[in-house]
C-alpha cells in the first residue's frame, strides 16, 4: 500500500489540478456558480432543523440546535458527496484513463479532494455563524485539521472501493447510497449523545464503535467550546479517538486492495 501512495503523491500535482477542475465544472453551469456550494448544504441543515428542533422538539444543552447540527451535517456531507461522485468517477472520466498513463487511483481521490473544498466552504461559513451568534471559536479548533486528515483517509478508503467495484458492477452507487442513508442514521448528526442516557451503558459501547460517531465527536469537540462537558460518561477517549483512527486505515487499507484487485480487469468494462 505504501508503494501506492508514494506513487500517488509524485503525482499530486496532476491530483490536485483533476480536483480543482472537477470542483469547478460543477459550478460553472449554475446561476450563483460556488455559492451553491455553501447553499445546498444549508437548505438540507434547514429541513432537518425544521424536521428534528421545531417538530420534534430537539434541543442541545448550551447551543443552538441549528449550529449543532451543522458541526456535523458539513462533514457528513463532505463524505457523502466523496464516495456518491468518486464511485461513477472512473466511468466519468473514462476517455482521460484511455488516453494518459497515470495511476488510475487518482481518478476517485480527485473526487474526494473536489468535495473537501466544498468542506473548506462550508466550515467557513460556520466560523463566521459561531462568532455572530456568540457561540465563539475553541481553543480547541488547532486540532481541526487533524481531524479533518482523519476523515479525508477514511472517506479515500471509501472512494477506492466503491470506484473500483462501479467498474464491473455498475449498481454500487446505489447500493453504496443506501449504505449510506443508514450510516447516517446511525450517526449523531441531528440527534445528541445525550438521548444514550436512557438506555443501559452497553447501548453506547456498542454504537460507539461506529467510527463515525467519533468523527462527529472530534468535529463538535473542536467546533464547539465546552463541548466535552456533555458527552456521556461512557464516550472515552478510546471511542472518540482510536476507533476512528483504526478505522482509517482499516478502510484505506481494504480500498487499496480491492482496487488493485480490480485494476487489471478495468479495461474489459470501460
Amino acid at each position: 500500500m505504501f508503494g501506492y501512495i508514494k506513487d500517488i503523491i509524485r503525482h499530486r500535482e496532476l491530483l490536485l489540478r483533476l480536483a480543482f477542475l472537477d470542483f469547478k465544472l460543477k459550478y460553472r453551469n449554475p446561476f450563483l456558480g460556488v455559492l451553491w456550494a455553501a447553499i445546498m448544504p444549508l437548505i438540507n441543515i434547514t429541513v432537518y432543523w425544521w424536521l428534528f428542533s421545531v417538530m420534534m422538539k430537539m434541543e442541545v444543552k448550551d447551543y443552538p440546535f441549528f449550529i449543532y447540527m451543522m458541526t456535523a451535517m458539513f462533514p457528513w456531507m463532505y463524505f457523502q458527496g466523496s464516495v456518491l461522485s468518486a464511485s461513477t468517477s472512473l466511468i466519468d472520466k473514462s476517455s482521460l484513463i484511455k488516453r494518459v498513463n497515470v495511476p488510475r487511483e487518482i481518478i476517485p481521490l480527485a473526487s474526494v479532494f473536489s468535495n473537501l473544498l466544498n468542506l473548506l466552504i462550508n466550515l467557513t461559513l460556520l466560523f463566521i455563524l459561531l462568532m455572530v451568534s456568540g457561540v465563539g471559536l475553541s481553543v480547541n479548533l488547532v486540532f481541526l485539521p487533524l481531524v479533518i486528515l482523519m476523515q479525508t483517509i477514511m472517506a479515500a478508503g471509501f472512494a477506492l472501493f466503491a470506484s473500483a467495484l462501479n467498474v464491473r458492477h455498475r449498481d454500487t452507487r446505489y447500493i453504496m447510497e443506501t449504505v449510506l442513508i443508514s450510516l447516517f442514521f446511525l450517526t449523531p448528526a441531528v440527534y445528541s449523545l445525550e438521548l444514550f442516557a436512557r438506555f443501559p451503558p452497553a447501548y453506547l459501547k456498542i454504537y460507539l464503535l461506529n467510527p463515525f460517531v467519533g468523527i462527529v465527536t472530534l468535529y463538535r469537540l473542536c467546533l464547539l467550546e465546552g463541548f466535552s462537558d456533555i458527552l456521556p460518561p461512557d464516550a472515552g477517549i478510546f471511542n472518540t479517538f482510536i476507533v476512528p483512527l483504526l478505522a482509517c486505515f482499516i478502510f484505506l487499507s481494504l480500498g487499496f486492495w480491492v482496487f488493485h484487485r480490480e485494476k487489471s480487469q478495468f479495461s474489459d468494462f470501460i
